[in-house]
């Protein structure tokens, strides 16, 4: 199956003004042309996004400034989805010739990733998620994923006192847990599982667009845009491909076939007649 009409917009909040560019032009019945390239991981490092918007208006540019919030939809025949979103790092506009360029980055809670600092002494029998739900509370943050799970009490009293960032990342490495911000929501798994068990299919019915590879790092495959497709979700790749892989006489893999949990994700596209796809990078995924 082949989706068709794909498009994409951005919504920026600055200022507290918010900067719609999803209107359709009445002469030309299109949206301003627009690019993007989104890179989503399941690491504690933000996610990043970019796109560059063409011939906006002089007032326009000037009201999109850095710290502002973004929002990137993408989608097929008028039905969009999230692709992204994030506090803009830089911004940044050029006339090369008789074009305005605008190009927009962004990364996924990055000011508080950056910023938030955390300081609290616990007592002797505090719990595991109580101490995450304070370090998640303290960027401001809801979450998702294993925190209501991990009921376990620390041995003996605990004080920490620097970056919410480095906290966490110390906290859940010691505790076999991953964590990360998706979407502005801190997704908290157990080390090598998914976020949940739904199951995204990947074949060429649903617009897998060339046979997956398969490698010592994964399988990697491309298919049209679908943003479903995110950091610890699972993919169950049906591939009319069948092939086995070799490394110094060792079998890695037999086929790039089966349920594995995605890596990572790179959504490139524009909404003038070039790409449209997501990028993924995933790994076996055992149950």
């Amino acid at each position: 199956m082949r989706l068709f009409n794909p498009d994409c917009y951005a919504i920026i909040t600055a200022n507290g003004e918010q900067i719609d560019l999803s209107a359709v032009s009445a002469s030309t019945q299109r949206r301003l042309d627009v690019s993007f390239n989104c890179f989503l991981t399941k690491d504690s490092e933000p996610n990043e996004g970019e796109c560059t918007y063409y011939n906006l208006s002089e007032a326009t540019r000037n009201k999109i400034v850095k710290d502002a919030r973004i929002e990137f939809y993408a989608g097929y025949d008028g039905e969009f989805k999230l692709v992204s979103v994030g506090d803009i790092t830089t911004v940044k506009s050029r006339k090369p010739n008789t074009d305005w360029s605008t190009t927009i980055k962004w990364g996924d809670g990055v000011k508080k990733y950056t910023d938030v600092n955390f300081r609290k002494s616990y007592t002797e029998g505090i719990q595991l998620k109580d101490i995450l739900s304070d370090l998640i509370s303290s960027l401001g943050l809801s979450s998702q994923g294993v925190i209501e799970e991990l009921s376990q009490k620390i041995n003996g009293g605990l004080s920490v006192n620097g970056k919410t960032k480095d906290i966490l990342n110390k906290i859940t490495k010691d505790y076999g847990l991953e964590w990360s911000i998706q979407d502005e929501i801190v997704s908290l798994v157990q080390k090598s599982k998914p976020i949940d068990d739904d199951l995204i299919l990947i074949s060429q019915s649903t617009g897998l667009l060339e046979f997956p590879q398969v490698s010592e790092k994964g399988v990697d495959f491309i298919t049209q845009l679908n943003n479903d497709i995110r950091p610890n979700k699972l993919v169950d790749i049906q591939s009319s491909n069948s092939f086995e892989l070799r490394v110094k006489d060792e079998k890695i893999a037999s086929s790039a076939n089966g349920i594995r949990i995605v890596e990572t994700v790179r959504f490139i596209g524009n909404n003038f007649g070039g790409d449209f796809v997501a990028m993924a990078n995933c790994r076996a995924y055992n149950g």
